[in-house]
Formats: structure tokens, C-alpha cells, sequence
């Protein structure tokens, strides 16, 4: 199956790098002509490079309609790093007591912005909506104000005449402007912002590509002239008594502040950056071209509507829909029809079912989050496809027009009165590889933490990245057996290739499958050797090629289908399991979901991946989730939660495709609930025992 295209719509996130962007630039690395050196090295890649980072520097300034004879650029790795080099900066050089100084934020800031607080800790600082500020007529005194051009929770562009109005009432104030949000799709000259002392950006929010670079701007003048950073670092200094301390800082006012070498393979790439930008007409084009798109989901959230004529967002922010005061940035939380908010968790679930990568949170915003939701302290018809995509999961997702099914009332007064139900477990799965096919006895051995040989083996990629279902649907074409000559057999659904066998005590492993002891989150593990990387790599294309089966590590490992040893003590300590030992769902609530979406019952209760299934005589949809305690052939279970859902459900384990029917079923079963199905349990007891297809059910229920 093929892999599902992504949609990205995170562009106030990161900057997406262009395919000429990138091409260039790894046809140009390849050149021996652009060989760089070490800046500092007097040979001729290092005066090279020392003469592209001046040219890239030219190019930043003239980028903000400015030259060097008015700014310098330190390099920083990102606008975080900017604003902390901005506080260090501003907290060396003032000769007065620094308690005596004042610092004003913007309550819609940065995260960094509000960090800056800490820098300066003996500084006073006074956080306020611009409103409030701007409201004034006479503004309180301030030394230093760190001004957010354009919002990154709303977009909202901020008015710079607050700058100058500050500079009125308070001469002497420095001005340092946070421009990450806005130069990523904003044209910027900093005479609109009346020369402020500071700039600080990040470079990947203009073109995606390097990533790491950033750039502190300072103003020169006399006064800025004479700061200076604490202490100094290779690059920095022209003496240094070894003895002493002493240091003699270097004349040139960036290289006071370098902090080694450079970062100038990645400073060498911007140049590439501010080129491609060309390509697209200039910031102005790119403005238009985002805030028209911006704008396409703005309307489209606001004019929406549910069956019932309720609003299907709440969108925060857009009070102008004027380029100059509005950025590209749609901020909204989803509504259902009775009006209550939809979690972004269940949004981040239909996102990736439909390959849409959207940002979700309060984007390091904190104080943004708090004044909107109250809470206390490559070309144009492409991108227009990707609205489209937008859009589409939105009206099949979130907006009401019949329900799949009815909201499920229990009514515990309907139930045997008795608080003892009775019932049969009907199937029983173990999945010896995480998230591949189940194996399905009639009889099984439960172990001191959970069924023998359940989740026993994953499989990871070669950087040791566990593969799933999530990213990787063509592992349900893994079909595991255990087989009585003490191994697990691994098929290929399809066909294409001839089962493998892995040894299941890792004292019997042949030679060839080398021990590889790793470390994964806090469980030991082996390789199960080349041989088996080399059947998993052939199975599906979409295999990394680095792919290989490891095997949880465990005391003993014996099989109890063999009979002269289906006595022995065998336990395992740990499994693969992500929340719990063992799942149970119920034929009830499988076939309430089966029904809605028009799917046999059998395949849906794969796709929940179960380890007991049990047909209750109530057989009323999701009363396992009012269970308490269950009895399976006499022996305790305690139910510890209800089982969250994720994409995972709509794969079908059969094919690997992808459908989002069977979530959407479960999510309006659910109406405004968390999205569950299935309960997890919890043995009581720790002996080893036999349990088996058939078995009698005893039910407890909360009262």
C-alpha cells in the first residue's frame, strides 16, 4: 500500500524548504570551488568563508532595508538564543543598579519573551496587554521594552507606533523588536519600527532551511558601541593572561560577542534562502499568497455551520481582515452541535487519519491562551489543495447531519439487579510482534504480566525507532504462529515469501542471529539477526532497510503447547505493551460499531486489537465501560481504565488500508466523550494458569 501524502499546514511553525532551494544548495556543496574552512584559519577556505559570512550578513540587512553602516548581525542559533544574548547584553552594560531598572512585556508574547524575566531577575518587570499600554496617555518609565511584531497564537500585527510613543515618553528606553512570528511571511523595513536597538529572528521561520540559525540585529551607536558581553570565548578576544584572567577584547564589535567558530556551513545556506525567496516574487508575493489562504480557512471556520445552525468554531483572533493588520494565522477550536468544545487531541486523531499535519496547544503562548480561552494564570493550486484537504476533514469529521448512532443511555436499572452478571469469553488473541497480526488460540497460559509470548518482539527501524501500524500499515501482513518445535513462525499474508522461523528461547538462537543487547525504553532486548531483517526488508517496500525484529529479553522462555514441559514455572518480568496487560471489549459495543459503519463485526473487533472478547447476557453496547471486576473461569481481574482510541482503529487488519469510518462511528457513539472502546484489566493473581475459549465470565459493575 502506498504511503498516504502529508499535508502540511503548520507554516507558522516552520517554513517548508523549497525542492530548488534544496537541490541548489547540494549541487553547489558538491563543488570543490565552495569548499568552506574554519573562519579563523588563514588558508584559503577559511578567507572564503570569512568572506561569504560578510556577504550573508549584507544580505540580512539589505533584507530589512538596512546596511551595516547602521546595524551589526551576530549570529545566534535561534531567536530564543537572540533574546537571551539581547538580556545578557543589556544586564552587563548598565552602570546603574539593575533594581532600579524596568522591563515591559506584552502579555501575547513568546514564551522566550516571558523568559527574559529570569535574565534580567533583578530587574522590575511589568507584563500588559498592548492595549493597555497604548491606552495610556502618559506611559510609565521604562528601559527596556521587548516589542512582539505579530503574534504567533492569532496573527495579529501589532501597531509599531507604540514604539515611538514609548521613545517619547521615555528617551533613553531601549527597544528590542521580536520579529520571528512576522518576517516569516511579512515583508519588514525597519524604519517602520523606528530603528529598534535590537532585532532577534530565526532563519527557518523565512525559509525553513537550515535550521539552528539565528540572528541578533543591534543598532549601532555610541552607547552600543561601548557594551560588551561577560567574559569571552575562542573568537572573541586578541589576549588573555592565562594567570590572571585578564582579557583584551577584539576591536570589532561582532566578534566581541562570537562564541567560537561559527556556525558557517549553516550561515553559508541562508544564501541559498534569501535567493529562493526571488524565485516566489519577493516577501510581498509571499504575503499575499499566505494571507490569502489564511483567509480561505478564516471564512470557511466562521461561516460553517452545523445542522442545528450552530457555529462548528470559535476562531480567536481575526477582529481585521486587512493584510496590514492580520498575518496568516487561523487559530480555532472546533465545536460540536450542543455547542461544547471538541479536544485537540480527538482533532489531532481525524488530522492524521487524513495525512494534515496541524499545530495544536497554545504554541508557546501562554499568555495569549489565557486572553482567548479564559483560562487562568510548491504553487498556488497546490496549496489551495491543501485548504481543500482542510476542509474536507473538517465537514466529514466534525459537522453534524445524523448521527451513526444514538447517544448509548445505560440503563443499570435494566440489568440483573444481582451485581454478579454472567457471560462467555469467546476469543482469545495474543500478539507475539507489536503491532502485527494477532495469534488466536482456544487455550493459552497467562504469566505473571500478561499472556505468554503477547508483545515479546517489536520491530524497529536502524536507528532504533519502533515501528507501528501508525506509520507503517503493511505490518498487519505479518502473520505469527507458534509452533510446537518451540518457534515462532512468521507468514506473509500475501503470499510472496516463504514463512521464517524465530527461535523463542534465546539460549537455542543459531549463530547467525547475533546478540544485540540494546536498551529500549528501559527494556533489554536482542536482535533477532540478519536473516530475519533480510525476510522483514523483502516483505513490503515501505520497510526501512535498516529494519530488523528484536526480542524482549526474558528470564526463561519454554512452550507450553509442548506437554512434557507445560508444567514448567516460566515467567516473563516485562512486555511491549503500551498502557496495560490485557484489553477486553465486548461483542455488544463491536457490533453497535459494526452496524453504523456497514462492516462485519469479525473484522471490526480486529481492528480494536483485544486480547479477551466476551458476549455478555445483557448484550447492551459498552456496559464493559461500568465493569468493576470480572472472574474468567474463576480467575480476578480488576479493571484499571478505559482504553483511549487513535487511528490505529480505521487500518484494516487485513488489506492496511486506511478509514476513517470506524472512528467517526466510535466518536459519535461517544457524543462529546473521550473516544474509548474497551476496558484494561488488571490480573490479581500472579500464578501461572491456563485460560481458555468457552470460559464462564462473572461480572461486577460500579455501583
Amino acid at each position: 500500500m502506498e504511503q498516504m501524502s502529508r499535508i502540511y499546514l503548520d507554516h507558522a511553525g516552520a517554513t517548508l524548504p523549497s525542492e530548488a532551494q534544496i537541490k541548489e544548495i547540494s549541487e553547489n556543496l558538491m563543488k570543490d570551488v565552495f569548499r568552506l574552512g574554519n573562519p579563523h584559519s588563514r588558508h584559503q577556505s577559511g578567507e572564503t568563508t570569512l568572506d561569504i559570512i560578510k556577504q550573508v550578513k549584507e544580505c540580512i540587512l539589505t533584507h530589512f532595508g538596512v546596511n551595516s553602516e547602521e546595524y551589526s548581525v551576530i549570529f545566534t542559533k535561534n531567536t530564543s538564543d537572540s533574546l537571551k544574548l539581547m538580556a545578557e547584553i543589556v544586564s552587563n552594560n548598565f552602570d546603574e543598579k539593575a533594581d532600579n531598572k524596568k522591563l515591559l512585556i506584552c502579555d501575547d508574547s513568546h514564551t522566550s519573551v516571558h523568559g527574559i524575566r529570569h535574565q534580567l531577575k533583578n530587574w522590575k518587570t511589568t507584563v500588559k496587554s498592548f492595549e493597555t499600554i497604548t491606552s495610556k496617555k502618559n506611559i510609565d518609565s521604562f528601559d527596556l521594552f521587548i516589542f512582539t511584531a505579530m503574534s504567533n497564537f492569532t496573527g495579529k500585527k501589532y501597531d509599531k507606533n507604540i514604539i515611538l510613543k514609548l521613545k517619547e515618553s521615555n528617551p533613553n528606553i531601549l527597544i528590542c523588536a521580536d520579529l520571528a512570528s512576522l518576517c516569516g511571511t511579512s515583508p519588514i523595513n525597519f524604519k517602520d519600527f523606528y530603528f529598534p536597538d535590537f532585532v532577534a529572528l530565526s532563519f527557518y521561520k523565512i525559509f525553513g532551511y537550515p535550521t539552528g540559525i539565528g540572528a541578533l540585529l543591534i543598532k549601532k551607536s555610541d552607547k552600543m558601541e561601548k557594551f560588551s558581553p561577560k567574559g569571552f570565548f575562542g573568537g572573541s578576544v586578541n589576549f588573555y593572561n592565562i594567570e590572571t584572567g585578564e582579557f583584551i577584547l577584539k576591536e570589532n564589535f561582532e566578534e566581541k560577542f562570537e562564541i567560537g567558530t561559527p556556525n558557517y556551513h549553516g550561515i553559508d545556506l541562508l544564501r541559498y534562502g534569501f535567493k529562493d525567496l526571488q524565485r516566489f516574487g519577493g516577501m510581498k508575493e509571499i504575503q499575499k499568497h499566505t494571507f490569502s489562504l489564511a483567509k480561505m480557512a478564516f471564512k470557511f471556520l466562521k461561516e460553517t455551520k452545523h445542522a442545528n445552525n450552530f457555529p462548528i468554531a470559535i476562531i480567536y483572533g481575526w477582529n481585521s481582515e486587512s493584510i496590514k493588520d492580520q498575518g496568516p494565522i487561523v487559530t480555532f477550536n472546533l465545536k460540536r452541535d450542543d455547542g461544547s468544545f471538541i479536544g485537540y487531541v480527538e482533532v489531532e486523531k481525524m488530522c492524521s487519519l487524513f495525512g494534515i499535519e496541524l499545530r495544536t496547544g497554545c504554541f508557546c503562548n501562554q499568555g495569549a491562551c489565557n486572553e482567548y480561552l479564559g483560562l487562568k494564570s510548491e504553487n498556488n493550486n497546490n496549496n489551495i489543495s491543501d485548504f481543500e484537504a482542510f476542509k474536507t476533514m473538517i465537514e466529514t469529521c466534525f459537522i453534524s447531519t445524523t448521527k451513526l448512532l444514538t447517544k448509548l443511555n445505560l440503563n443499570l436499572n435494566e440489568l440483573n439487579q444481582n451485581k454478579k452478571n454472567v457471560g462467555k469469553l469467546t476469543d482469545l488473541f495474543f500478539y507475539p510482534i507489536k503491532s502485527c497480526s494477532a495469534a488466536k488460540p482456544n487455550r493459552w497460559k497467562l504469566t505473571k504480566s500478561g499472556l505468554w509470548l503477547d508483545r515479546q518482539w517489536i520491530i524497529v527501524s536502524g536507528d532504533g525507532i519502533i515501528l507501528t501500524q501508525k506509520k507503517l500499515p503493511a505490518l498487519c501482513n505479518i502473520i505469527p504462529t507458534v509452533t510446537e518445535n518451540n518457534t515462532l513462525q512468521l507468514s506473509d499474508r500475501n503470499g510472496f515469501q516463504n514463512p521464517i522461523e524465530l527461535p523463542l528461547n534465546p539460549k537455542t538462537t543459531k549463530t547467525e542471529a547475533k546478540l544485540t543487547t540494546v536498551c529500549i525504553s528501559n527494556y533489554m532486548a536482542f536482535s533477532c539477526g540478519e536473516k530475519a531483517s533480510k525476510w522483514l526488508i523483502s516483505l513490503h517496500p515501505t520497510f526501512p532497510q535498516t529494519s530488523k525484529i528484536l526480542r524482549l529479553l526474558p528470564e526463561t522462555c519454554v512452550n507450553p503447547l509442548i506437554n512434557d514441559i507445560k508444567s514448567s514455572t516460566s515467567q516473563q518480568n516485562s512486555t511491549f505493551t503500551n498502557e496495560a496487560d490485557y484489553l477486553l471489549i465486548t461483542w455488544a459495543s463491536v457490533k453497535a460499531i459494526a452496524s453504523a459503519v456497514n462492516l462485519s463485526a469479525k473484522d471490526v473487533a480486529k481492528r480494536f486489537r483485544p486480547n479477551f472478547i466476551v458476549e455478555t447476557f445483557t448484550n447492551i453496547p459498552f456496559e464493559e465501560d461500568n465493569f468493576s471486576k470480572i472472574y474468567i473461569a474463576g480467575i480476578p481481574f480488576e479493571i484499571t481504565g478505559k482504553c483511549t482510541r487513535c487511528q490505529m482503529i480505521s487500518i484494516d487488519q487485513e488489506s492496511g488500508e486506511k478509514d476513517p469510518k470506524v472512528l467517526l462511528a466510535l466518536r459519535d457513539a461517544r457524543c462529546g466523550d473521550k473516544i474509548t472502546f474497551g476496558v484494561y484489566l488488571k490480573r490479581l493473581t500472579e500464578n501461572e494458569i491456563d485460560i481458555s475459549v468457552g470460559s464462564t465470565v462473572v461480572i461486577e459493575r460500579n455501583q
